[in-house]
């Protein structure tokens, strides 16, 4: 598998093939790959789970975000 990382080591594509820039990756991918919470350290994949907006965490906060930012343009907050 060949991964487009970012600078910062973020992960955004994954593909089977190399193209341009793409860093070769021997080992197993898991498939939120592209999601962009994940991060190239050391030639080891590692998931960054405060940016994984499936986990549970992260949904509650970007609920309770959504709904602060309705009250506030609401003129409630």
């Amino acid at each position: 598998m060949y991964l487009q990382v970012k600078n910062d080591n973020t992960i955004t594509d994954c593909i089977d093939y190399q193209y341009k820039d793409y860093v070769l990756f021997e080992g197993e991918v898991p498939q939120s790959v592209n999601g962009g919470w994940h991060k190239l350290i050391d030639g080891v994949i590692v998931e960054q789970v405060e940016l994984n907006p499936t986990t549970i965490a992260n949904q509650i906060q970007d609920a309770i975000d959504n709904y602060t930012m309705e009250l506030i343009g609401g003129g409630l907050l």
